[in-house]
């Protein structure tokens, strides 16, 4: 226990310590904002979004469970209104049937003489009085018959709203959910091609671009290649060529006689 607690007052500590560094120093701050950009840079800002989507997915469906629970709260305070009118309206309709009882034993009282109302014998001043309190209760009744009517719509209207709200929500959830999972299928797809990259030797460049630095690589080889085998060749032709020149110069200088007659005696000797 005593250790649990120690290690309760070391974290507080070492919280509390962060918060006030993060405060008071711009060091630690930069520091952990820092940090966190390489973080982020780890991770890939598309994981980020993809997370914070999550979590506000999470939050609507939240909000559909309470407005699920607002509608069910709503409908039954509905059904207790609805209670109420319905018992309202029988309590008037009871009076009104009270009242033409009363009204039929009216006729038949008279001075010092009693008349029978459900079973009750009553003078002519206690009809009277029945009769006076009977209207009262309707006028109760009715007067407050049309704000609990109007209560019981509101709370009707209300659930219902409730109702369209929540379903709304739940189908855009649906709907979210549905587009999450096509952006986890690209995310894969992209993860696919990125691991793809780094195997061509740069992960942080596209597969096409990768393909398209070794296509330029191995065609500027080529091309070097090809001018170097061309300066070859045609120092070769220099070569060969100047050295061909140079004999025949030197075999014809020999064989070129120095005076006419000795060129006349070749000439003719070169025809026998």
């Amino acid at each position: 226990m005593k250790r649990v607690m120690c290690l309760a007052v070391l974290s507080a500590l070492l919280i509390g310590g962060g918060v006030v560094l993060y405060k008071n120093s711009e060091r630690f701050r930069v520091l952990i904002n820092k940090g966190g950009k390489k973080v982020d840079e780890a991770i890939g800002p598309n994981e980020i979004e993809r997370e914070k989507a999550e979590t506000r997915v999470k939050d609507l469906e939240a909000a559909v469970d309470r407005l699920e629970t607002e509608q069910f709260k709503t409908e039954e305070a509905a059904k207790s209104q609805q209670k109420r009118v319905t018992a309202l309206e029988k309590k008037i309709n009871a009076v009104e049937l009270a009242m033409a009882d009363v009204q039929q034993a009216r006729s038949s009282v008279s001075e010092g003489k009693t008349a029978p109302v459900r079973g009750k014998d009553y003078t002519e001043a206690e009809l009277k009085k029945l009769a006076k309190d009977l209207v009262d209760k309707r006028k109760e009744w009715t007067n407050d018959l049309p704000e609990q009517k109007d209560k019981l719509q509101k709370l009707e209207a209300r659930a219902a709203r409730f109702k369209e709200r929540k379903d709304e929500l739940a189908q855009e959830v649906v709907a979210i959910k549905k587009d999450l999972k096509a952006i986890d299928d690209k995310m894969k797809e992209i993860e696919a091609l990125k691991s793809a990259s780094g195997a061509m030797g740069d992960a942080d460049k596209t597969v096409g671009e990768n393909l398209e630095g070794l296509k330029k690589s191995v065609s500027d080889l080529n091309a070097s290649l090809t001018v170097r085998l061309n300066k070859e060749d045609s120092h070769w032709k220099n070569v060969g060529k100047s050295g061909g020149d140079e004999a025949d110069k030197f075999i014809e200088a020999g064989n070129t006689p120095s005076d006419p007659y000795a060129e006349i005696d070749a000439i003719l000797k070169n025809k026998k």
